[in-house]
């Protein structure tokens, strides 16, 4: 490898760098460890439902973080999903993911919904 293709290789890694500074300079903290949370769960531990959880949390509804809480419990009960727990999860996504549309910015709804969705 010569040294102009070190430093092209340089200069669009400190690009690369730069789109991602820019992508998160934008959001609010709070969103920020909401979506590092979400991440962990969706990704990391595979379990959706946890993630609605923090999503559940970031938008401030009460009521689906219950609802959330109470089909975890329903699952370990069944060691299991059954199919119409999974649309009513689906659901839930949906309304969560809406709240977020309208409460938070595009940039950052954006990372929530890649987070999540």
């Amino acid at each position: 490898m010569n040294i102009s293709s070190r430093k092209q290789l340089l200069a669009e890694a400190g690009d690369v760098l730069k789109q991602i500074r820019e992508e998160v300079e934008g959001i609010d903290k709070k969103v920020e460890t909401a979506v590092k949370k979400m991440t962990k769960c969706c990704e990391e531990d595979k379990d959706l439902v946890s993630g609605l959880v923090e999503l559940a949390k970031l938008v401030g509804d009460k009521k689906y973080q219950k609802v959330l809480e109470a089909i975890k419990d329903i699952e370990k009960a069944e060691e299991g999903r059954h199919y119409f727990i999974d649309q009513y999860i689906a659901e839930i996504q949906k309304i969560l993911l809406s709240a977020a549309k309208e409460q938070f910015s595009s940039q950052e709804f954006g990372v929530i919904y890649s987070a999540i969705g």
